[in-house]
């Protein structure tokens, strides 16, 4: 467990001997965000550390179905975010270019880390953003 007053402790690679000491596969972005695969949890999910506001922000993202309207896509928006309660959940994009629905969740590090709790935390928020998808029931937003 990483435990300090300070987040001094909290790195990158620490998170990453995390990954590593569960055996999460693990790849680094060009924005320096950890991107762990499919192959670990329900979807792929980004994890970035922000040492300025001592959190660990975990966020991934999936397509919309082309041609949903933008009144649609914040109803479902709306729909998801008073049902599923662990995920923040927004929509990019435009009704020409396309929406996507992204989702994330914070934890706050100020006293540290540990390594359970964010496997934990990171596994429970893959399930949340799946199960708000899973309120699609009619497939009108995903494939």
């Amino acid at each position: 467990m990483i435990h300090n007053s300070e987040t001094t402790n909290v790195t990158i690679q620490s998170l990453k001997e995390m990954l590593e000491n569960s055996n999460f596969e693990y790849s680094t972005d060009d924005e320096g965000d950890l991107y762990v695969s499919r192959n670990h949890l329900e979807i792929g999910t980004f994890i970035r550390l922000n040492l300025d506001s001592k959190l660990i922000t975990f966020f991934t993202y999936a397509p919309i179905k082309p041609g949903v309207s933008e009144p649609d896509m914040y109803k479902f928006v709306n729909a998801v975010n008073l049902n599923i309660l662990r995920s923040q959940f927004y929509a990019i994009g435009s009704e020409n270019d396309g929406f996507f629905l992204y989702g994330r969740y914070a934890i706050h590090i100020k006293y540290g880390i540990d390594q359970n709790y964010l496997i934990l935390s990171l596994e429970k928020f893959a399930e949340a953003f799946m199960a708000g998808i899973g309120l699609d029931q009619n497939d009108e937003y995903f494939e």
